[in-house]
């Protein structure tokens, strides 16, 4: 059961990923949201609790039993994204740009130019 169910899982995984790799998904607005909130994801996560403790159930006692849950439900999300991005944009992303002028990296960059060969390639010669 063990070496059979893991051994599964690991190949479907390693299709799973495969092809997510050639997926080409639509460029909507939405889409662009989601991967907006999606690179603020680690910021969001880290604010969630406070804004759950201290944000979300104030708001929610404020209001009949009835309601409670659902306006604790809309300001805790609402308020954990709102508050991720805003402190993603005032801390985290000010501290790696800080970080990236003091510490530049040695390696060279992985990102391709408009015609799509790779601009590393272009720096030493080899295409």
């Amino acid at each position: 059961m063990y070496t059979y169910g893991f051994s599964l899982f690991y190949v479907g995984g390693g299709f799973l990923l495969l092809c997510a790799l050639g997926f080409r998904g639509p460029v909507t607005p939405l889409v662009n949201l989601l991967a907006y909130i999606g690179s603020q994801s680690y910021s969001v996560y880290l604010w969630h609790m406070p804004v759950a403790m201290w944000g979300a159930l104030v708001i929610a006692n404020r209001f009949p039993p009835y309601y409670s849950w659902f306006i604790y439900a809309a300001s805790y999300l609402l308020g954990a994204v709102g508050c991720g991005i805003a402190m993603s944009l005032l801390t985290e992303f000010p501290v790696l740009r800080i970080r990236d002028r003091l510490f530049p990296s040695r390696g060279a960059s992985l990102s391709t130019n408009a015609t799509g060969s790779n601009n590393a390639l272009q720096a030493t010669g080899a295409e």
